[in-house]
């Protein structure tokens, strides 16, 4: 493939060149993804634990608040997960994790990173409204109808066999909307890091994530069901009451940490190539 790097001077860190259009890499790295996200949180665990504890309190702290809780967590999910590039990049260089860097996307392009939480938001509310459409158009305003009048008058068999002859309508409304999420969630999978490490617009960094997702198909695919063999394994000690729970509970958010960790040891294989190799990290808030 073809790869042309794109001029430094944007770049937030100038041992990374960016590469475009993205790599097409092998299976063997695609695998490598996952030992590598453990690696990068083995320098620093208790503040991985730490920053994700912190943004999921803050994710629900923000759900409290009526409709435009939902709308800020869907704005601000780029601008904090662009944040992790930083802290990532600082440890693959032989720097710390800070708190600090978590934050790194409100302090910088913070504007185009809402635009792409923005972005977000609306190819999913687009989705929705397909779904609803859908939904509606397969079962019928009168059978809908009949449902709704069902419920309200408190007749449950009538309720019940209405919704039995709703579930092939509602499996295709669901797998449509499914096929229209897999794409919208390619396209943002790597903009907030182009967008924050390199300063690829919006538009043109989600753009080439879904460009990239695309041409890495089967690669993404081995890799996903890498992580899905790791999520059963550390699942099974949940048959255990009490103390298989507690386990699998911890090992789910250590897993969380390394999908987290894996979008960047993917971002680094697919789109940039190191330019130096420095003691410690060299990106400029």
């Amino acid at each position: 493939m073809d790869t042309a790097a794109a001029p430094q001077a944007a770049s937030l860190d100038p041992g990374l060149q960016l590469v475009l259009p993205g790599r097409s890499v092998t299976f063997g790295q695609a695998l490598s993804w996952i030992p590598r996200s453990w690696t990068l949180i083995k320098k620093a665990p208790l503040m991985w634990i730490l920053s994700l504890l912190i943004l999921m309190v803050g994710n629900v702290v923000l759900q409290l608040v009526p409709v435009i809780g939902a709308i800020a967590v869907n704005l601000l999910q780029p601008v904090y997960m662009a944040g992790f590039a930083v802290a990532c990049r600082s440890l693959e260089t032989g720097g710390e994790f800070e708190l600090e860097q978590i934050l790194a996307g409100f302090k910088t392009r913070s504007t185009d990173l809402l635009i792409i939480g923005a972005l977000l938001l609306l190819g999913m509310l687009v989705i929705v409204a397909v779904f609803g459409a859908l939904f509606v158009a397969l079962i019928g305003w009168a059978a809908l109808s009949g449902l709704v009048d069902a419920v309200i008058s408190n007749d449950p068999q009538r309720a019940a066999d209405l919704v039995q002859g709703m579930w092939l309508p509602t499996l295709l409304a669901f797998l449509t909307a499914m096929l229209l999420v897999v794409p919208l969630m390619a396209a943002y999978w790597f903009a907030p890091y182009l967008t924050l490490m390199h300063a690829v617009k919006p538009v043109a960094a989600m753009k080439e994530s879904l460009m990239a997702c695309v041409r890495n198909f089967f690669q993404m695919f081995v890799y996903g069901l890498g992580m899905l063999v790791v999520g059963l394994v550390v699942a099974l000690p949940a048959i255990i009451p009490i103390l298989g729970w507690i386990f699998t509970m911890c090992a789910y958010l250590v897993l969380a940490m390394m999908s987290i960790a894996a979008i960047y040891t993917s971002y680094r294989d697919i789109f940039t190539e190191e330019v130096s190799r420095p003691a410690a990290a060299t990106v400029t808030l």
